[in-house]
């Protein structure tokens, strides 16, 4: 329906917010009397607290947030070069290790991107542990394809929660460290 007043000067400050399309029509956003001066404020008050953010003038805050966008995306495809040199890193140096259990050679937030990088390079299965918050995430990697086997067999005893595919299989348990190490290194 549509609104009435019995005199003008009950409307006040009357304005229209914007606008968008409908599947019934358009639909119009305003405000109006006190509602307006709420919404000025509130609006005013964002405005100066983007003004003493970007610190800047007013009439560039549309600019300088643009400009902190388009460096927050160079800033991520620089993060995203140095993740993927810090991998390289990580598997030049495991493959230079000749044990088949390695504990603690990696974060656990580098686990599977280190775990993948590592499939095209070993010969044999090779096994990632490492701790974080009282669990133990490993990954197991079987260029022969026997991941899910060996993590099969260790998955009950361990009460281990994971999967992959037949070449690398990630999974967590919180089981002590040393108990998880031992069944490992048992059942390769």
């Amino acid at each position: 329906g549509t609104p009435h007043v019995n005199n003008v000067n009950q409307i006040g400050s009357f304005i229209i917010l914007g606008s968008e399309k409908t599947s019934r029509g358009t639909r119009i956003y305003t405000t109006v009397s006190w509602a307006t001066n709420i919404k000025l404020k509130k609006y005013y008050n964002l405005i100066q607290e983007l003004h003493k953010m970007l610190n800047g003038k007013e009439d560039d805050i549309l600019e300088n947030v643009q400009t902190l966008r388009n460096a927050n995306k160079t800033y991520k495809k620089q993060v995203e070069e140095l993740q993927k040199e810090l991998t390289a890193y990580k598997v030049k140096e495991i493959l230079q290790m000749e044990d088949t259990v390695l504990v603690d050679v990696v974060d656990a937030s580098q686990l599977r991107t280190v775990s993948q990088a590592l499939l095209n390079e070993v010969s044999s299965t090779k096994i990632l542990l490492t701790t974080s918050n009282d669990n133990n995430d490993f990954a197991i990697i079987s260029p022969e394809g026997k991941a899910r086997d060996i993590y099969a067999l260790i998955q009950k005893p361990l009460e281990a929660s994971g999967g992959g595919s037949p070449k690398i299989v990630t999974a967590r348990s919180s089981k002590p460290k040393q108990e998880v190490i031992e069944l490992l290194q048992k059942n390769i």
